[in-house]
């Protein structure tokens, strides 16, 4: 009993987040989702784009090392090329604390920012928060939606593809933006593109950012990850086990001291000398 119970709290004790290797940070590294603060994306109003991430490399002035493309909404990220944007459409690390008026000439291209987003915020477990902030939109830089006011714009980001040869190759990929109800903060209503949130980054998203090794949310034996939820009913269920062979050690004893019991009365009344030793005369007191 005291082994099993020892056995139950020692493999308790080792159902949790595992890992092979020393890194305990989230997992996989990359962009999760975007959403624009305090507002949505309004024509001449300043807002920020920020973009929740996991283990992003950051720059020694502070900048998150990465590239992102902001393009119109009617623009698929696929069809991106960089090298083909104006000079005035690529922002950089210079930017970062500046105010970002994008000019006319990126209306229909969009617009690049290479190191041009800070790092806003970071966990113990190096889930961030990166801000490309102090962005605005004029009449002339963006076209609005059927309000006339919210400008549709998607958010690019780069992960790895393959070309028709089947080699390994850097593309463009629209990053999920957060859906939301309109918020007390904003004045309209969220974004105009189809938003999903995303739960994860995917897995192939780049590769340089992710660390080595794997991670089991459960128990580790050996190769195999054996999920929480399952190691906790099958710890649950050892629980019950243990209690009713502790119930039935229990009643089994009861039941032999109750025969010994009976049984020692039982011989009270076949032992001949007691019985002689009963029936003997015996003196009546005096008082």
């Amino acid at each position: 009993m005291r082994v099993a119970t020892v056995l139950l709290l020692a493999g308790a004790a080792s159902a949790q987040s595992y890992c092979d290797n020393t890194y305990t940070g989230c997992r996989p590294a990359g962009e999760r989702m975007y959403t624009p603060y305090p507002n949505s994306p309004v024509i001449g109003k300043e807002f920020s784009l920020l973009i929740v991430g996991c283990n992003m490399p950051t720059t020694g002035g502070g900048s998150v090392n990465r590239d992102y493309v902001i393009v119109p909404g009617d623009v698929p990220c696929e069809s991106v090329n960089v090298d083909s944007l104006p000079g005035d459409c690529k922002l950089n690390s210079d930017t970062l604390e500046l105010t970002k008026r994008i000019p006319a000439v990126c209306k229909t291209t969009g617009w690049l920012c290479t190191n041009c987003a800070e790092l806003a915020h970071s966990d113990s477990d190096r889930m961030s928060t990166t801000a490309i902030t102090k962005i605005i939109y004029d009449e002339t830089s963006a076209t609005p939606d059927a309000g006339g006011e919210l400008v549709p714009l998607r958010l690019c980001r780069q992960s790895i593809g393959y070309d028709a040869a089947g080699n390994q190759t850097r593309v463009w990929n629209a990053l999920m933006a957060h859906d939301r109800e309109v918020s007390r903060r904003s004045d309209t209503m969220s974004l105009s593109v189809n938003m999903v949130v995303r739960g994860a980054a995917e897995i192939n998203a780049a590769p340089d950012l992710q660390p080595e090794g794997s991670c089991c949310d459960g128990l580790k034996l050996g190769d195999a990850c054996l999920p929480l939820i399952v190691f906790i009913l099958l710890w649950l269920l050892m629980a019950a086990l243990l209690g009713l062979l502790a119930y039935m050690c229990h009643k089994n004893q009861t039941d032999v001291d109750a025969e010994r019991n009976n049984q020692q009365f039982t011989d009270f009344g076949n032992d001949k000398e007691l019985q002689d030793l009963a029936q003997e005369p015996q003196d009546d007191d005096d008082i």
